[in-house]
């Protein structure tokens, strides 16, 4: 009974130190250096936002990142955001203001559900001035009371992600990193109907050469113990 209870407590206390490492490690960025670039294009691109009175908020995974991790998703490569015809005609009327801080606006053309069927999107030059990354806008209208993507494509690919009037306005401004961004105003009601299971970080299934640790980390995520 003596070495059962033993066991026990041994297997709790293991799990519960496991759980802790794990969860801080599984939101470490995969790729830093990119993420602090794409922190520091947020934070301009908000600040240009704000200081031109250019309405915008985030969505996607950009939104998920923004509750969930108070940040970038680790395995993220871009931000997404949208915002309404209006707005965007004002930040396109900033072109070259954008330009001129080494950014560029571009439509992309080929429609792919991989990337933003709308084909905006806001990419940082680098020194040779060729495109590096990039904020996705996507472009939302207001239709039978809620506010759904202006693209057809975008709107039928993710017929989820609308949200109800008094869930995105007014904006809010929510912690990103080191500073805030805005964001609906409920942004949980658009990740629970968009990302059923949002709150459970997502864990693929590991290949049999990987470390007995994740595959741990894939059994712990499935029974709940990752928040």
């Amino acid at each position: 009974i003596i070495y059962g209870i033993i066991t026990v407590l041994f297997i709790v206390i293991f799990s519960i130190c496991f759980c802790k490492s794990r969860k801080k490690e599984i939101y470490k960025p995969d790729n830093p250096d990119l993420h602090a670039k794409l922190y520091n294009m947020m934070h301009d691109f908000d600040t240009f936002c704000n200081k031109n009175q250019i309405k915008y908020w985030a969505v996607g995974g950009t939104s998920l990142g923004m509750v969930r991790n108070k940040g970038i998703i680790p395995h993220d490569d871009d931000i997404d955001v949208g915002m309404l015809q209006e707005d965007f005609d004002k930040l396109e009327s900033h072109s070259s203001k954008l330009r001129a801080d080494g950014y560029e606006l571009v439509e992309y053309k080929d429609v792919d559900l991989h990337h933003n069927p709308l084909g905006l999107h806001l990419y940082k030059l680098n020194k040779l001035n060729n495109k590096d990354y990039w904020i996705d806008i996507f472009i939302y209208k207001h239709q039978d009371h809620k506010y759904i993507y202006a693209d057809d494509v975008a709107a039928n690919s993710w017929p989820d992600e609308w949200y109800q009037e008094n869930e995105l306005f007014p904006l809010q401004r929510y912690k990103f990193g080191t500073f805030k961004i805005s964001g609906p105003k409920k942004p949980k009601k658009f990740l629970n109907r968009a990302y059923p299971g949002w709150k459970k970080i997502r864990l693929d299934f590991p290949h049999i050469n990987q470390s007995p640790k994740k595959i741990l980390m894939l059994v712990y995520n499935r029974l709940g113990m990752f928040p």
